[in-house]
């Protein structure tokens, strides 16, 4: 199973029904294309896994990275592994924006950080560890 995690920035902050209308198109598209993962959001950051086949996770990518509502969007970590790691899950989505949100054990900072920071370049994990975090929470 190929995954690729990823961050990028929104060329400009989304609205609340945005994110709603990016996420059903996305939700579609996935289940079609039998791509599970998780999407983050906060304060126009992105972090996004996509688990799938190969070749049409990558295909995807390309997709999202000449997405004009994207911008600095970059790798943090890519390679294979035995089993999806959020099988049901077309595409899982949180807003980190909210107090509720930030109170979770294990939650992260991380993606406050401004994309062009050394945080995401020297610490890659952080991104993926936050994702887990959620992972393992909503199970």
């Amino acid at each position: 199973m190929y995954y690729t995690v990823y961050a990028s920035c929104a060329s400009s902050p989304f609205s609340q029904q945005q994110l709603v209308d990016l996420l059903k198109q996305a939700r579609e598209a996935n289940e079609k294309l039998d791509i599970t993962g998780i999407l983050l959001y906060n304060r126009g950051t992105f972090i996004q896994l996509l688990e799938g086949d190969e070749d049409k996770v990558k295909a995807l990518y390309e997709k999202i990275d000449k997405d004009p509502r994207h911008k600095l969007i970059f790798t943090l970590m890519e390679g294979h592994k035995s089993e999806r790691q959020f099988p049901n899950w077309s595409m899982a989505f949180r807003d980190l924006d909210s107090q509720e949100i930030q109170q979770l054990p294990g939650f992260s900072q991380f993606i406050n950080e401004p994309l062009d920071s050394e945080q995401y370049y020297r610490d890659p994990m952080a991104a993926v560890e936050l994702l887990y975090m959620f992972r393992d929470v909503v199970r």
